[in-house]
């Protein structure tokens, strides 16, 4: 895990446009929020945001505007472990975080309220050491990016264990510390590999389909990449965490558009990416 222990700031908001010059697309003013060391984002219907906000120990609910409609917790809490990393909205508007120090995933209402808890400490079939990243498909199935197991988990809409894949390694399907997780129109899972500097394509039962990227500072390759969304073109956007930016490639891996860099001010340490109604893609930096 390379997050770095330090108060941050907020979202950064792009607003996006998709047209044909995609240098046109403007950059928002920032939401600044009491936040201490948020790893991702969700964003539901009506595009309320969701964000997990891991050293308080708590999901931070966001009108458009940025006005906080809620918070609330349930996690464990441990010296070396800390709250939520992932997050995630189903279809139905339920919220799903990974759970790391209790290792697990829960389920709550759109207020708040703790549905659901699966998963327990372990190896085995729905047990996860660390779980970080979470995605749900349209037919409620959950996606777990267990970063110590180094695999993904397959969970079923009432959280029983369907399969799972991956091993450490370099070699394709497996990982070398997995942390987000989305999925595209295609249902396909897209997984970023954090240690490996890659992002890897998965069907929904766990066959790989392809990667991108490789470990560099280039276009098109990563150093560190952690948060992933999906556009309804199934372009894929990656929260490239230690090049400061955030790359956006077509499915056959060109690079479309690149935000921020080394040499940018726009980005610190950017993980986690969603994109609204709209099409506005939201970076939490």
């Amino acid at each position: 895990m390379t997050r770095r222990a330090s108060f941050l700031t907020g979202i950064a908001v792009l607003l996006v446009c998709f047209v044909p010059i995609r240098a046109h697309a403007q950059v928002g003013a920032p939401f600044q929020l009491n936040l201490h060391e948020p790893w991702s984002m969700a964003i539901g219907a009506g595009d309320t945001m969701y964000i997990a906000d891991r050293l308080n120990y708590r999901i931070v609910q966001l009108s458009p505007e940025g006005a906080v409609l809620g918070r609330w917790g349930g996690f464990v809490r441990r010296y070396y472990d800390a709250g939520p990393m992932g997050v995630a909205v189903d279809v139905d508007g339920a919220v799903y975080s990974t759970d790391p120090a209790g290792s697990r995933i829960l389920k709550f209402s759109p207020a708040g309220v703790v549905l659901a808890a699966f998963g327990t400490f372990g190896d085995g079939p729905g047990q996860f050491l660390v779980p970080v990243g979470v995605a749900v498909d349209g037919r409620g199935f959950i996606y777990v990016a267990d970063a110590l197991a180094n695999r993904v988990e397959e969970l079923s809409p009432l959280g029983r264990p369907v399969r799972e894949w991956g091993t450490w390694g370099t070699r394709p399907g497996q990982f070398e510390h997995p942390f987000g997780v989305a999925i595209d129109g295609a249902g396909h899972v897209d997984v970023s590999d954090h240690l490996g500097g890659r992002v890897q394509a998965f069907s929904a039962d766990g066959v790989y389909l392809r990667q991108w990227g490789h470990a560099g500072r280039r276009p098109g390759q990563f150093l560190l990449p952690f948060g992933l969304t999906v556009d309804r073109q199934n372009d894929l956007y990656v929260a490239d965490e230690l090049n400061r930016r955030v790359q956006e490639l077509a499915p056959d891996g060109t690079v479309l558009h690149v935000w921020g860099g080394m040499h940018s001010t726009l980005f610190a340490d950017p993980s986690g990416a969603a994109l609204d109604g709209r099409g506005r893609l939201y970076v939490l930096d």
